[in-house]
């Protein structure tokens, strides 16, 4: 994964392409989303119920500007997300590298809405990318499937 250091929902620093210990499930969202992302989100709650303890889950907002950590908390919060989950920000410029680093465009739509790539990368616990999968063709059992594998993998 690209070398980065983002902000999460709890203003503690998440390293991008650093050991991460366990292998992580991350996708891209903006939290005022009403399409794509809440159903990403709820594919990554799902895994996280089959996963356990062996995996992380990540979610890099595609609206540094508006989604700051403290409004990122509020959707945490009302996602009924675990401590198993990262909504990550940061300064806009290290967003834009990082999605850009994975392939993933957004572009402004009328309104305030974002245009983007639906996607899942899954990191193992080096911090490097092992699979890319389209975010709303994977099943939660899929995701936790590939999870358990790379953290038998370690």
């Amino acid at each position: 994964a690209p070398a980065a250091t983002l902000i999460d929902h709890r203003s503690q620093p998440f390293a991008l392409g650093a050991p991460l210990g366990r292998p992580v499930a991350l996708t891209f969202i903006y939290a005022d989303c009403h399409a794509s992302c809440p159903a990403l989100i709820a594919t990554l709650k799902a895994a996280a119920a089959l996963a356990g303890d062996r995996a992380r889950f990540a979610a890099i907002t595609l609206a540094p500007e508006r989604d700051t950590p403290a409004a990122l908390a509020a959707h945490a919060e009302r996602w009924e997300l675990g401590a198993a989950f990262h909504l990550l920000s940061g300064a806009p410029q290290t967003v834009r590298a990082v999605r850009e680093a994975f392939g993933v465009g957004a572009e402004p739509l009328p309104g305030g809405d974002l245009a983007h790539a639906n996607v899942i990368v899954l990191l193992d616990g080096a911090g490097r990318v092992a699979f890319s999968l389209p975010g709303l063709g994977v099943t939660p059992a899929e995701l936790a499937g590939l999870l358990a594998r790379l953290a038998a993998e370690g």
